[in-house]
């Protein structure tokens, strides 16, 4: 049953992930490859609606996480590391 929850979570999680990107991309106008959390901690420091943006949803989540915005920024930031690891790995074979 442990098993089963774990893969409900994680999808529901990956779901909400995708649609974060999409509506970044859609809505706003930004990349499909960053969430509306990680845009609003790096945009933040330059434009003044993207701080109140951080602010509302550093809010929302505080019951799950301290500072979700920067949060969500480091762990793109490691999995696009990720992604340029595998790939020089892949060009040495």
């Amino acid at each position: 049953m442990r098993r089963v929850r774990y893969a409900a979570s994680q999808s529901f999680i990956g779901i909400v992930a995708l649609l974060s990107r999409v509506f970044n991309a859609l809505l706003f106008g930004g990349s499909a490859h960053q969430s509306i959390s990680a845009r609003a901690y790096v945009e933040s420091h330059r434009k003044p609606i993207w701080a109140k943006r951080r602010k509302w949803i550093d809010r929302a989540f505080s019951l799950f996480e301290a500072d979700h915005c920067f949060n969500a920024w480091v762990q793109e930031v490691e999995r696009a590391r990720k992604t340029l690891r595998l790939n020089s790995t892949i060009e040495e074979l």
